[in-house]
């Protein structure tokens, strides 16, 4: 009997909860996505994955990973509520609609999965409600009327961590509830519009990057001042990025950072983790006191600046490997440094140190250290300066130009190694008052120094006679006759980021899927190339035009662009030439024609 009564309550309670699932659960979708308190936990509801993949030209398309739909429409016709719908990274021609309820449309790699409007119309239109789009560039929306990369004509859906590109609107909402943030908004003519009351910031990783906007953010926390007003209406983004989304990455746990400072003291970020950053520029004061590779995506336009205050970056922990930045704009107090050294093993690479007080410093434990690849110039006193007590620290293969006291400064120390290094132009090229090691040996040779008067009889790229470091005994017995820059014998890398395909008018681009291998030009254009150079660095990129020998333009740094502003009234083929040269003499080039009218 006991046991019939117990399985007639169990039997009861099955059917309450069929009830709760069919009645209860349905009323709002929100309950699903807020609530910290449910029947069903999300994991728990059924739902399914729709894959879609731009490559699967010839099917079967059912959806499955196996055989994935090849339009992303097609995966949102197929999608039910609670579905997820994964789009491979790939280049989808497309205008969708989400008309589907509680669906999330998500994009392989934000960078490289693309949704392109092809310049007609709204790119994604949502209207049901409480659905996501993430992790896409949208792009190439029409220019008529309300188009835009996003229209929210739904209420409760999400907008997130998208590039929003060249679009007319970038965001256009004209319901309420929505949340659109961790987005980057780049290059549209209007970059949003909004005539709802609408969520443009999150509290934890706050708003989204507009592109042009005042760039002040007097406390370092990566969030602009003032917020960003929202053309339409009374909404704002209330905490608007100083960089653009996903700058600053841990590699390794995949968290996306508003300042370097956070992602290295963030709780998750370990010893042997790397931070990789972005090329902008960071002003901030960098601490970094674990166990850490910081890496800069390019020296010339990854940038720490301190605006002329206090050290810019302090290394406090052991093994630490600062690389791929340009550090500049100390403090003008003696204890102002670009890049103070506190303990051991750290490795600067590829630095550009500039426009300190000093540049470079070893300090308190500053042991076993390595300066390579760096060019460490134009520092109001030292360049480098190794303090007592610093030893087996190794400075090589780097530029110390144009240092108003002291390019190396060794003091009072010994047991650190200089060689390959350029010495041009300081007031003092060195000085060494301990016993420090000047070169690498014959017939590997020291350092180049400009200042050096002896001769090479012999004709082997060595002096015949020491240079004398000021200071002591110290002494480079074979200096080099030219500047080191190694084996370098790899060209520089270089790639035309604009213009590309399609009809630009005034520098704005049209028609791009429709003139795939032509590029038409209407007034002025910018012309805009990618160029670095690993080992020895971009010296210039030239821009030529036609069969003209002189350049139009000589661009010595970043970012490389020419302006062709000067009209062409008779001949409208033209071939453009960009030529870019590292400082070992290597070159590369590329060239692209294109027909231009005024």
């Amino acid at each position: 009997m006991r046991n019939i009564l117990l399985s007639t309550q169990f039997g009861k309670a099955i059917v309450a909860v069929l009830l709760i699932m069919l009645f209860i659960l349905p009323v709002s979708a929100s309950e699903h996505l807020n609530s910290t308190v449910s029947l069903l936990s999300p994991s728990t509801v059924l739902s399914s994955t729709v894959y879609v993949n731009w490559n699967n030209t010839h099917g079967p398309w059912d959806g499955t990973l196996q055989h994935p739909y090849q339009r992303i429409q097609d995966g949102i016709d197929n999608a039910v509520s609670n579905d997820e719908v994964f789009v491979f990274h790939g280049t989808y021609y497309e205008n969708i609609v989400i008309y589907q309820f509680n669906i999330n449309v998500h994009g392989e790699r934000c960078n490289d999965t693309i949704i392109d409007g092809h310049g007609f119309g709204t790119c994604v239109r949502f209207t049901d409600d409480f659905s996501t789009i993430s992790n896409f560039t949208i792009q190439h929306s029409g220019a008529q009327g309300n188009d835009s990369a996003v229209a929210l004509d739904a209420n409760h859906c999400i907008v997130l961590k998208n590039i929003i590109r060249l679009n007319f609107y970038g965001v256009y909402a004209i319901n309420d509830d929505n949340k659109i943030y961790d987005n980057n908004f780049l290059n549209n003519t209007i970059p949003a519009y909004s005539v709802a009351a609408n969520v443009w910031n999150d509290g934890a990783t706050g708003g989204n990057f507009w592109e042009g906007l005042a760039r002040v953010d007097a406390d370092e926390n990566g969030i602009i001042d003032t917020p960003y007003d929202i053309p339409g209406g009374a909404d704002q983004d209330l905490l608007p990025l100083l960089h653009q989304y996903g700058s600053i990455m841990n590699l390794d746990t995949g968290k996306v950072f508003l300042t370097i400072n956070a992602a290295i003291e963030h709780y998750s970020t370990t010893d042997g983790n790397v931070i990789s950053v972005a090329m902008d520029t960071y002003w901030e004061h960098v601490v970094i006191c674990k166990e850490l590779t910081i890496d800069g995506q390019n020296r010339t336009q990854t940038i720490l600046d301190g605006h002329q205050n206090d050290t810019v970056v302090r290394i406090l922990a052991a093994n630490v490997i600062l690389q791929g930045f340009t550090v500049q704009n100390s403090g003008s107090l003696e204890t102002d440094y670009g890049v103070s050294v506190e303990n051991q093993r750290t490795s600067l690479v590829d630095l550009l140190v500039q426009d300190n007080h000093h540049g470079i410093i070893f300090r308190m434990n500053g042991d076993d250290g390595l300066v390579y690849r760096c060019t460490v110039r134009d520092n109001a006193w030292n360049g480098i300066y190794i303090s007592p007590g610093c030893y087996g620290n190794l400075i090589k293969s780097t530029i110390l130009q144009g240092n108003g006291f002291c390019g190396l400064m060794i003091y009072e120390t010994s047991y650190n190694t200089v060689y390959y290094n350029s010495f041009i132009d300081n007031h003092m090229q060195a000085f060494d008052s301990g016993f420090n090691i000047w070169d690498n040996g014959y017939p590997l040779g020291g350092n180049y120094w400009s200042d050096y008067t002896g001769v090479d009889a012999n004709h082997d790229g060595i002096g015949d006679t020491p240079y004398a470091i000021t200071g002591g005994v110290g002494q480079d017995r074979y200096p080099l006759l030219h500047v080191y820059y190694g084996n370098d014998t790899t060209p520089p890398y270089i790639q035309i980021v604009s213009p590309t395909s399609g009809l630009y008018i005034r520098n704005h681009r049209f028609f791009g899927r429709f003139l795939p291998s032509q590029i038409l030009i209407y007034g002025k254009i910018t012309i805009q190339v990618n160029a670095s150079d690993a080992q020895s660095g971009v010296r210039e990129v030239r821009f030529y035009l036609d069969q003209n020998s002189i350049p139009e333009a000589v661009v010595t740094l970043a970012p490389y662009t020419w302006t062709w502003q000067k009209p062409s009234l008779l001949k409208h083929s033209h071939v453009v030439t960009v030529v870019t040269f590292d400082y070992a003499g290597n070159y590369n080039q590329t060239a692209f024609t294109v027909r231009r009218w005024l």
